[in-house]
């Protein structure tokens, strides 16, 4: 089970950064950039594996230091809610 787990994770993660941009973008309005320091709007460009089963390598993705910030806390969300969905009806005792 906890293969299963780690592998919806990463197909999740992976669907995050690829299809994150304009949700992160949305997401920020003008007054939080404004008030945001320039280390948060600074480009930081990652290098991500390439999905199961395609022989094209490794690819790059760009993004601000504050879009990235935002898929990583929703990631952990989403790990966080798994979590606590396998917990439910776990919790008596096995029988």
């Amino acid at each position: 089970m906890t293969v299963v787990r780690k592998s919806l994770f990463l197909s999740f993660a992976a669907g995050l950064m690829v299809a994150s941009p304009a949700t992160a973008a949305q997401n920020a309005t003008e007054g939080e950039q404004a008030e945001e320091g320039n280390a948060v709007n600074e480009i930081v460009c990652r290098r991500v594996a390439a999905p199961t089963g395609t022989r094209i390598g490794r690819r790059q993705i760009c993004k601000t230091q504050h879009q990235w910030d935002l898929i990583e806390q929703e990631s952990r969300n989403v790990i966080e809610d798994i979590g606590n969905r396998s917990r439910v009806g776990n919790e008596g005792g096995g029988g």
